[in-house]
């Protein structure tokens, strides 16, 4: 499975990092509740996406960070991502 980033920057994980990818515009919940610049859907393509994007679109090939897993530093940044769900709330296992 590849994923496909549309966040803007790189994400650690504890299997590898996925990168950033050069999306011309990200992907945004408009007035209304109408995703704009979301990618297509491809086989074996899954698409992290933020939060509000994942509960507009509610597509079935979109994944966010699930936030019990984020790994944080003792600022409480996140430092690195350690799973990611669906729209459904089930944990998508990624293996790069």
């Amino acid at each position: 499975m590849q994923i496909l980033s549309t966040l803007g920057f790189a994400v650690p994980t504890p299997n590898g990092t996925i990168p950033a990818t050069n999306l011309p515009l990200q992907p945004k919940v408009l007035d209304g509740g109408t995703v704009e610049n979301l990618p297509e859907p491809q086989d074996g393509v899954r698409v992290l996406v933020n939060a509000f994007v994942m509960a507009a679109s509610r597509r079935s090939d979109l994944i966010m960070f699930n936030p019990a897993l984020t790994v944080r530093d003792e600022q409480g940044r996140a430092t690195m991502q350690g799973g990611f769900i669906d729209v459904n709330g089930t944990p998508v296992f990624v293996e790069f």
